[in-house]
């Protein structure tokens, strides 16, 4: 998937940005991600410095590992949208449509709508649109079209901007192939290591930033200033073969590394051929006695617009 980003100005601004007219975020299965933003660019998109999209899952109902809907099923697509700070609550518009030809990379609508959602309230949860494929569909894709607000809801009968007031509003849009034949990678059993040691999936509760060096979860701790390698080791099936009918090269994988503090020598990493892992160099940031904690998102796609993400969590302490 190819994700293009605007993004408001940064909450450290005095005054809030005003919802506008914003460039869809593009996303197109078989490619990876790019970041960028209208007013700034990413100074460093390894780095998540504000509330950022980074990833949407479509989940077929019954089987949710599968990526790519059928005529007549029932499917949801949830959105992967963390930030660096306590409490986010965001809304959401999408439409849901057949896809014209996308020969500009950029989705939209051959046929009216079959599906619009509307989240009015900002809500802590991840925002997501369920819909139903039409039995008679007959394009080989579906576009869904929306907008993710925070703070705020979606500008009146609109799912291409959000109210005045919204701290972060980006509209985002999503090619969702229709058929039975690509799944999801799976990262639910996939081995995350920082140095030697084993990242636990378990959450510590705190938000990024907060102290963690007394934390009741067990949380890895590392000294401010060292550099490690954070690795992923996704399950051996979480790769689908290239050629069903002989199963000998598995498809790419292409991993994207976020981290809420520190630094993470690249923001993209590739298992592919007969490469079992990814990884990446990270360097702890500066925390202060009682630590601080550092938030880690690892995002894998395939090349047919599959993904899937993981978090994992570590305690930057003296």
């Amino acid at each position: 998937m190819t994700h293009r980003t605007h993004r408001p100005h940064s909450a450290r601004s005095a005054r809030r940005p005003r919802a506008r007219a914003l460039l869809p975020l593009v996303a197109l299965a078989g490619l990876g991600t790019a970041l960028a933003g209208c007013d700034e660019p990413l100074a460093d998109p390894a780095l998540l410095e504000d509330t950022r999209v980074l990833a949407a899952r479509v989940e077929v109902d019954g089987a949710p590992g599968r990526a790519s809907p059928a005529a007549g099923e029932l499917a949801t697509v949830r959105w992967l949208v963390p930030s660096p700070r306590a409490e986010v609550r965001l809304a959401h518009a999408f439409a849901v449509c057949e896809a014209a030809d996308a020969a500009a990379g950029v989705p939209s609508c051959a046929k009216p709508p079959f599906a619009v959602v509307r989240a009015e309230l900002p809500a802590a949860d991840a925002p997501s649109v369920s819909f139903r494929v039409p039995d008679d569909a007959q394009a080989g894709s579906l576009a869904v079209l929306g907008v993710i607000c925070e703070d705020a809801p979606p500008a009146p009968g609109s799912t291409e901007a959000c109210a005045p007031e919204a701290r972060f509003a980006q509209r985002v849009s999503l090619v969702v192939p229709l058929g039975t034949g690509n799944g999801n990678p799976d990262l639910t059993a996939a081995a995350v290591t920082l140095g030697a040691d084993a990242l636990s999936p378990a959450d510590p509760g705190a938000a990024p930033g907060e102290a963690c060096a007394q934390s009741p979860v067990e949380i890895r701790r590392v000294r401010p200033g060292a550099t490690l390698r954070l690795a992923v080791e996704p399950a051996p099936s979480a790769r689908e073969p290239i050629d069903p009918a002989d199963g000998a090269e598995l498809e790419p994988l292409r991993v994207s590394w976020v981290a809420s503090a520190g630094e993470l020598a690249s923001s993209v990493a590739w298992i592919e051929g007969s490469a079992t892992a990814a990884d990446v160099e990270l360097t702890a940031p500066s925390a202060p006695a009682d630590g601080r904690l550092v938030r880690l998102w690892i995002v894998a796609r395939d090349s047919r617009g599959g993904v899937d993400w993981t978090t994992r969590a570590y305690c930057a302490a003296p």
